[in-house]
């Protein structure tokens, strides 16, 4: 009886103990998690980012920038050059749809650029390294190139963006052909 009496007592010392270590350990991660009640809120703030809005800006003809897409000597890409900006923009975008070869059939491929902040030259200037018909991988410092095969033409888009983020848009389709010093851009507008 004395065996069992010892035993009971013991177990009872455990339990008390056990309480007393889970009570702690629950206050201790209640601390280390945040849990509870916080004297402070934090307040999340999320920033927008406005996009141009779809109202368009007439441009009379006089006003319209020059536009120039120069293709490589080898069709490997183009640079892009567009002048005489209008004071009423501060910023350009640009989207280049061309057409090329793959495994004997035509396909379509594409590539984007801006917003690009208008500078006070009036003209901005976008070369054949950003420009690339193909695609461009580079690792520890040496690049490989992509090009694709017979790129034939295009859609050239050009937005133009107020600081109002009211839009100018051009879209021009264009055929490459080739001259006596390499290939030239035709607009079939």
């Amino acid at each position: 009886m004395a065996k069992l009496k010892e035993r009971t007592r013991k177990i009872k010392k455990a339990l008390v103990l056990g309480g007393i270590l889970l009570v702690v350990l629950v206050i201790f991660l209640s601390w280390l998690f945040g849990w509870g009640v916080r004297e402070s809120q934090e307040e999340v703030v999320v920033k927008v980012t406005p996009t141009p809005t779809t109202k368009p800006v007439v441009l009379r003809e006089e006003e319209q920038p020059e536009i120039e897409l120069k293709i490589n000597a080898n069709r490997s890409g183009a640079t892009l050059v567009v002048s005489n900006i209008s004071q009423k923009f501060s910023q350009l975008e640009y989207e280049l749809i061309y057409l090329a070869e793959s495994e004997g059939q035509e396909i379509e491929r594409g590539l984007a650029g801006g917003p690009i902040p208008v500078p006070a030259s009036r003209e901005i200037t976008v070369t054949d390294e950003e420009i690339l018909f193909g695609t461009r991988s580079c690792t520890t410092g040496v690049c490989r190139y992509h090009i694709d095969k017979n790129v034939s033409g295009g859609t050239l888009i050009i937005r133009l963006i107020t600081p109002e983020n009211q839009v100018w848009a051009l879209e021009r389709n264009f055929m490459i052909e080739k001259d006596s010093s390499g290939y030239e851009t035709v607009w079939e507008d």
